[in-house]
C-alpha cells in the first residue's frame, strides 16, 4: 500500500528534522533543531496510521488521504529519484523511475476528489520533473486551503481484540462535500509554494506560474 509507505517517508523526515541544527555554523549560537516550534500534536495521525502495520489496526474508510500517481517522461533533467516534503501542508512527493507519486496524508481524499478536473488534464501525457513539482505544490495548496477536514480517532473493541482507525466523514456520519475556501488564503501562497519547489521560474512574473502551459488552462483554476 503506497499510502502507508509515503506517511512512513514524511513521518521519518520531520523526525530526522528533530535532530539536525538549523544551521551547521556553531560560531552562529544557534543550537536550534530544524523542527523547533513545530506542532507535533498535529502528527498524531499520520504516527497511528503508520504504526498500524504493527499494532494490527484496520484503516476504515477515508482514513488514508488523496494519493495521486502518474506516469515521468524518461530521460528528463533530475530523473530517477526526486522527493519534497511540504510539512505544513501533510503532502508528500516522491518520484522514482518513471512513476510520480503526491500523496496528501490528512484530506480523507478531499483533494483530489475537488481536483479531478485537474487531474484529468494533467494526465494525458507523462510529466516532466518541473511538472510534477508544480503539481505537488498545488496539492499542498488545495489541503492547506480545504473545508470539511475530516477528524480521526482510534476505535478500540471492548475485548481490545478490534482497533479501527476511522474518520469523520464515515458514510454513517453523513458526508459533506469538501470544498476549498478561496476567501482566506490569497494566490500568493500558491505562488510560494510553487516557487519554492521550482527556483528557476522567474518569480517576476506576474500571477501564479506554471510549467503545464496551455494543456490544463481550463482546469488549473481548480487549484488556484
Amino acid at each position: 500500500m503506497p499510502e502507508l509507505w509515503l506517511a512512513l517517508v514524511f513521518l521519518k523526515l520531520n523526525l530526522m528534522d528533530a535532530r539536525l541544527r538549523r544551521t551547521r555554523d556553531k560560531s552562529k549560537g544557534d543550537d536550534a533543531m530544524i523542527s523547533e516550534g513545530r506542532a507535533w500534536q498535529h502528527f498524531h495521525h499520520v504516527h497511528a496510521v503508520v504504526r498500524a502495520i504493527h499494532t494490527g489496526a484496520t484503516l476504515g474508510e477515508h482514513v488514508l488521504g488523496s494519493l495521486v500517481t502518474f506516469a515521468m517522461e524518461e530521460g528528463d533533467a533530475g530523473s530517477g529519484f526526486d522527493l519534497h516534503s511540504f510539512t505544513e501542508d501533510f503532502t508528500i512527493y516522491v518520484r522514482v523511475g518513471d512513476i510520480g507519486m503526491v500523496h496528501a496524508l490528512d484530506d480523507g481524499g478531499g483533494v483530489a476528489q475537488i481536483m479531478h478536473n485537474f487531474l484529468n488534464e494533467i494526465c494525458t501525457a507523462p510529466l516532466n520533473g518541473a511538472q510534477a513539482r508544480e503539481f505537488a505544490a498545488r496539492m499542498a495548496y488545495g489541503n492547506r486551503i480545504l473545508l470539511g477536514r475530516p477528524a480521526f480517532y482510534t476505535y478500540v473493541s471492548p475485548d481490545k481484540t478490534e482497533i479501527v482507525l476511522r474518520s469523520s466523514l464515515e458514510a454513517k456520519f453523513g458526508f459533506q462535500a469538501p470544498r476549498f475556501d478561496h476567501a482566506t488564503p490569497s494566490a500568493e501562497e500558491l505562488r510560494a509554494l510553487i516557487l519554492h519547489v521550482l527556483p528557476m521560474l522567474d518569480p517576476d512574473d506576474e500571477g501564479v506560474p506554471t510549467t503545464f502551459g496551455t494543456r490544463t488552462r481550463a482546469g488549473v483554476r481548480a487549484a488556484d
